[in-house]
């Protein structure tokens, strides 16, 4: 599990709320996983009910910046997303 994850849960929050809940700057934990290529916290994410479809606060999806940032193992590999 992921620290990110972990933290959630420590503090009793509903993980798959939190990990797609947009957070400073309006990036959620998933939409952040994916700009920065962190493909092991994606599938942490994806597989703990994250959704690659929500809106942030951007306005964009996790998937829209999956594609815009060219993210092609992402987008391939996980069609979750």
């Amino acid at each position: 599990m992921t620290k990110i994850l972990s933290a959630a849960r420590a503090r009793n929050l509903d993980v798959e709320t939190f990990a797609d809940a947009p957070g400073a700057g309006g990036w959620s934990a998933l939409g952040m996983a994916v700009r920065v290529n962190n493909t092991g916290v994606v599938d942490a994410l994806l597989a703990h009910g994250a959704r690659g479809d929500a809106l942030m606060g951007n306005g964009k999806t996790p998937l829209e910046i999956a594609r815009v940032n060219e993210r092609v193992a992402i987008v391939d590999a996980r069609s979750r997303l």
